[in-house]
């Protein structure tokens, strides 16, 4: 608060006309930092879902100290802040990340009057997302050993997108697929099914290569009929 005194010649000097105001002063400066104390400045992540994640806004100076509070899509979400004498912190923490708040826009707010518009910085969240499905699409009925067998799997919302792989009895098979977005393309894998490949498990895994544990499988069992003749010529064929 200050204190103004106008002298004007004639008037007698006792005369108090002293006046009283405020100066107000916005902040200069918002920052946003991550758990790791670096600086973000519009993208935030990306984050892995299913984690806990802190953002913390800083209102550098202003006079008074400004209340700092974060919004999430236009809406008053946390104005928890602390006043030191640096400045004013809001720490905003995001438990258990989940799918919906990925692309979520968050505005950190510094104001103190409102006489004025407030100080603005806003930044959206991007995150990392575990698949939601892994299926085998292909009809697996009886199968005839010595036949060219093409099994066909597909996964969706992975982000990015899920790397799929297919294994025979526990080996990893050839694929041919150009998946490229959340929902991937069904991959193909042939196979020459043998007598001894009956009973035994063909499985599709899905899985987010920035997830380690996000490994989705889906299995079939390969029924594969044969006859002695069949077995003959795999018998030869493999002496």
């Amino acid at each position: 608060m200050s204190t103004c005194k106008p002298t004007i010649d004639g008037l007698d000097d006792s005369m108090d006309s002293s006046k009283s105001f405020f100066i107000l002063v916005p902040p200069k400066k918002l920052i946003i930092r991550d758990d790791s104390g670096q600086e973000v400045r519009e993208i935030a992540g990306p984050y892995k879902e299913r984690s806990t994640v802190s953002l913390s806004c800083e209102a550098q100076k202003g006079i008074p100290a400004p209340n700092v509070t974060w919004w999430r899509d236009n809406k008053p979400w946390d104005s928890t802040f602390q006043k030191y004498s640096t400045g004013v912190l809001n720490d905003m923490k995001l438990i258990n990340l989940s799918r919906s708040d990925l692309f979520a826009t968050f505005h950190c707010k510094a104001q103190n009057t409102k006489l004025t518009s407030p100080v603005v910085r806003t930044i959206v969240l991007d995150m990392y997302l575990y698949p939601l499905t892994s299926r085998i699409t292909s009809r697996l009925s009886t199968l005839a050993a010595g036949r060219r067998l093409d099994l066909a799997c597909e996964t969706q919302g992975s982000r990015p997108t899920a790397k799929i792989s297919w294994w025979l009895d526990g080996s990893p098979s050839p694929t041919t697929s150009t998946p490229s977005t959340t929902t991937s393309p069904p991959l193909s894998c042939a196979c020459c099914p043998s007598p001894s490949t009956t009973g035994r498990p063909s499985l599709c895994r899905a899985q987010n290569p920035k997830l380690y544990d996000s490994a989705l499988e889906d299995v079939r069992v390969l029924n594969v009929t044969f006859s002695e003749l069949t077995i003959a010529l795999f018998k030869v064929r493999f002496i």
